[in-house]
């Protein structure tokens, strides 16, 4: 076979168990599908750029994080700049 299986390092035995070999291949990152704050980013993407997982607007300017960052799309600004929550 020639397929692989991207999945985060915690179901690792649970894919093993399931078939698949331990030959890891570096292909990026997986998140589990959680979004806290409702505003279509995971929570994974958010620590990765900076903003806050339960905030959906965390430099509180101009729109929530995903209008800033949009998940499929380039970002239209810095979703964490300038910063103005107390």
């Amino acid at each position: 076979r020639d397929d692989h299986a991207v999945f985060p390092q915690s179901r690792l035995s649970s894919m093993q168990a399931a078939g698949y070999t331990d030959q890891l291949t570096m292909l990026g990152y997986a998140y589990p599908n959680i979004d806290s704050d409702g505003d279509t980013l995971v929570d994974g993407l958010e620590y990765v750029i900076g903003t806050n997982p339960n905030n959906t607007n965390s430099d509180c300017y101009q729109g929530n994080d995903a209008a800033e960052y949009p998940p499929y799309e380039d970002p239209v600004s810095d979703p964490m700049f300038p910063v103005y929550c107390p």
